[in-house]
């Protein structure tokens, strides 16, 4: 097995390198195999920026969503939302979900959120939710100080489901610093800085990008059909108008 994911992101260049980096973290402690579009218990599609699942298990166990702090009130990503359907929607299959939020508004501040299944139960009886564990806390400043002192914590039995553990000590913990996660992005942030201004084939003055021609389709219209069954009816009936007076002309 090998440890994979795949990442489908607004922020596509940091996600893709900020996953790389706590793919090289996790990989110490667990052995996961790639995952890839999630189909919920509601039948609704999500894809993950990040996602790690246990061999054996529909559901990944750990889902990670990176969005910009402005996205939800411009119909992007609603983390909390997002989080609700992941757990209460794979009937707590998934077990972690870390919302990392970027802001918007050009400073460096970044924030983290993690939400776990909980069960309790209320007057109409026992409910499944999803609890937010980590509300909002910073990991990085708007000056771009990284936080220290701070650790996410991630319980190695959170990875498969409950009856699928194996045998043995099962209480170690998979430990991210805060300041660690802020290295991540810096390092992430400074490789999309150097792809945007990556080396590209330049276009010679004078000439032009030819499109692909486009073949006119091989189905009829609705008008086309109603004129071929126009023009089939009247050949038939000249046809049998033929044939009836050939059949007197023999007679004759």
């Amino acid at each position: 097995m090998s440890l994979s994911s795949l990442g489908n992101s607004e922020p596509k260049g940091l996600t893709d390198n900020v996953r790389a980096k706590i793919e090289s973290s996790l990989a110490e402690f667990v052995d996961l195999v790639p995952s890839t579009s999630i189909i919920l218990e509601d039948g609704a599609r999500r894809d993950p920026d990040m996602q790690y699942m246990y061999k054996g298990a529909k559901y990944p166990s750990l889902i990670v969503e990176v969005a910009y702090s402005q996205s939800k009130k411009d119909g992007g990503k609603d983390l909390a939302k997002l989080a609700d359907q992941y757990v209460t929607e794979s009937n707590g299959s998934i077990r972690t979900v870390i919302g990392i939020t970027l802001d918007y508004q050009g400073t460096k501040r970044a924030t983290l959120s993690i939400w776990h299944p909980k069960y309790g139960s209320d007057e109409q009886g026992k409910y499944l939710a999803a609890d937010e564990t980590v509300m909002s806390q910073e990991f990085r400043t708007a000056n771009g100080t990284r936080v220290t002192q701070q650790t996410i914590r991630l319980p190695l039995k959170h990875f498969p489901l409950p009856h699928l553990l194996p045998p043995g000590d099962c209480e170690q913990e998979i430990l991210i610093p805060y300041e660690k996660l802020a290295d991540y992005l810096e390092e992430a942030e400074a490789e999309e800085q150097r792809t945007k201004k990556g080396a590209k084939m330049v276009m010679p003055v004078g000439m032009r990008k030819r499109k692909r021609y486009q073949t006119p389709p091989d189905t009829l219209g609705m008008a086309d059909e109603r004129r071929f069954e126009r023009e089939k009816l009247v050949a038939e009936r000249l046809a049998d108008k033929e044939d009836v007076e050939w059949k007197r002309h023999t007679l004759a």
